[in-house]
């Protein structure tokens, strides 16, 4: 939810309008990457809690590090970011997710 803060919206808001201002604002930080950097950061945090045992062995951290940020980034663009129950949602997203993600875990495929 910190990524997706009200000042991220509207930067987010207005690339999506406008592609050119994302490739402007990478060419002036001299950084590439945005959602892309943020989704690998994401992805080392996801390992290290399998690592930690608090995400199971068998959980693909990539594919559940796109899921999550893309599904939230989806429902703070959809609402607003201090919507009520938004973090309860995004709570109940992110356990079943993580639930789902391991394929040893019964009635997961």
């Amino acid at each position: 939810m910190a990524v997706f803060g009200v000042s991220a919206q509207a930067l987010m808001s207005l690339v999506a309008a406008k592609p050119e201002l994302g490739q402007a604002l990478e060419h002036a930080t001299g950084r590439a990457g945005g959602l892309g950097d943020i989704e690998r950061h994401f992805a080392a945090y996801l390992d290290a809690e399998k690592k930690l045992g608090r995400i199971g062995p068998g959980a693909d951290t990539e594919t559940l590090a796109f899921t999550l940020l893309g599904t939230v980034h989806h429902l703070i663009l959809t609402r607003r970011g201090d919507s009520p129950g938004l973090r309860g949602q995004v709570r109940r997203i992110v356990a079943a997710l993580v639930a789902g993600m391991d394929p040893r875990r019964p009635g997961t495929r």
